[in-house]
């Protein structure tokens, strides 16, 4: 199996969390921004407790037909730069191709609806030809003084995957703070099982995830492996993005790419164990490259760096 379809392959094993909890609790919190802040309170302890340097709360389940998992987290940016940077169609492509595997994104009419298309493709490869493409509807779902929810949704893709469905929902906790929660979820079926399960038995055999399951006699921490894994690896490089993306927004504009593709990178090396796939120069050379393709002007390598 190529390495672009290993990669394309990892990225559709990052998975949303059931929706059952998050509708009970807007049920009972009357909004969804209630909701969402109950959602905070519910987990306030375990983000202040991180083991992640940052406040982020990750989550996994492998089910039979679909693969979820989930982050929530806390940005130390004001809600409505949040609402301003990720309500913008144009703004999803900029940020989705900060994560390693993305390697083209463009605005397009999908299903005569508003949507991205975006093309999957191996960590060092440079164009996006040759790679899966997804099919993404975009859709602001809500954007109010408290509350942002946005969804990109694709019906089918590759390996024999449906219903892929991004989602992205913030609320303020304080003028200076917002809670985040995003989301990534698709249907698989014997193909991606398959394909799944050869590159765990190879490349993928030592690769692990976040979450603890034991720890070993000195102590250290065992963290699982397996579809979870996979799951939470892609989930938690999506997040950093948003972080990545988000933090950038106030930088002058001939210097955002540069602090944006700066920031993600450091935030993925502070989980080597999990994250690290190539070095700095690596990542910049490739990402520069992609980035010509979709805004402009960018950086100087040498300066972006």
């Amino acid at each position: 199996m190529s390495a672009a379809r290993i990669a394309v392959l990892l990225l559709l094993a990052c998975a949303l969390v059931a929706w059952s909890g998050a509708l009970a609790a807007q049920a009972a919190s009357g909004t969804p921004a209630g909701a969402l802040r109950a959602r905070y309170a519910q987990l306030e302890d375990r983000l202040n407790d991180s083991a992640f340097g940052l406040a982020l709360y990750v989550d996994s389940e492998q089910l039979p037909q679909r693969l979820a998992g989930d982050l929530y987290g806390v940005v130390n940016e004001p809600f409505t730069t949040v609402r301003g940077t990720l309500s913008d169609r144009p703004h999803w492509c900029e940020l989705l191709l900060l994560h390693i595997n993305v390697k083209d994104c463009r605005s397009a009419n999908v299903e005569r609806q508003d949507g991205i298309v975006v093309s999957l493709g191996g960590k060092n490869d440079v164009s996006g030809d040759g790679g899966a493409e997804l099919d993404y509807r975009f859709r602001l779902a809500a954007s109010t003084p408290d509350y942002l929810d946005v969804v990109l949704s694709a019906d089918k893709g590759p390996y024999g995957t449906t219903d892929h469905r991004i989602a992205l929902e913030a609320t303020p906790l304080s003028p200076t703070r917002t809670f985040i929660h995003l989301a990534y979820s698709h249907g698989y079926g014997p193909v991606a099982r398959l394909a799944l399960a050869a590159y765990l038995n190879t490349v993928g055999r030592d690769k692990v995830g976040f979450t603890v399951v034991s720890r070993a006699p000195n102590g250290e921490p065992v963290y699982v492996g397996g579809v979870r894994g996979i799951v939470e690896r892609n989930c938690m490089r999506y997040f950093l993005a948003v972080i990545a993306y988000v933090r950038g927004a106030t930088a002058p504009p001939d210097q955002r790419l540069a602090k944006r593709l700066s920031d993600w990178f450091d935030l993925t090396e502070r989980y080597p164990r999990q994250l690290h796939e190539v070095t700095r120069g690596q990542y910049f050379d490739t990402k520069l490259q992609e980035y010509r393709r979709i805004v402009r002007p960018v950086p100087d390598p040498q300066a972006a760096r």
